[in-house]
């Protein structure tokens, strides 16, 4: 399974999730923003992990199953059984995945995870899912 962090801003919640990621042997992906100014080669000397577009990542995935979490969908991460979805995919902190992209997958699922309004956080969504994946015996 792979872990997809998309066109995160802030840099010490990126750092988060990779040391997580790290101390738990996942496989990450992060989809960086346009006009990042961070320097992820530096960072993957530290944790390991892949940089790539968004495209890049639409050809690689397209044929896999995808769930996006976000703030709204259908069913929350603890109605699914997550173990079915090859890619979970992490919105950015500020306005989390656009929905042009997410209609580009055909098999896809949009999850919503249990939060306050306008307090998403991703390192928290990251560790609800790990939480939820552990107690569904998948890691």
């Amino acid at each position: 399974m792979y872990f997809v962090f998309y066109k995160l801003k802030d840099i010490e919640n990126i750092k988060e999730i990779l040391q997580i990621a790290k101390s738990l042997s996942l496989k990450v992906i992060i989809i960086p923003r346009d006009d990042a100014s961070i320097d992820y080669k530096q960072l993957n000397n530290i944790y390991k992990f892949e940089v790539m577009n968004f495209n890049t990542f639409f050809n690689t995935f397209k044929d896999k199953k995808v769930a996006f979490i976000e703030t709204y969908g259908n069913k929350f991460v603890s109605e699914v059984d997550l173990s079915q979805f090859d890619v979970l995919v992490f919105g950015a902190e500020d306005f989390g995945i656009d929905l042009c992209d997410i209609r580009k997958f055909r098999s896809r699922e949009i999850l919503k995870i249990p939060i306050l309004k306008d307090s998403y956080n991703v390192v928290s969504s990251f560790v609800m899912v790990l939480t939820e994946l552990n107690i569904q015996n998948i890691l």
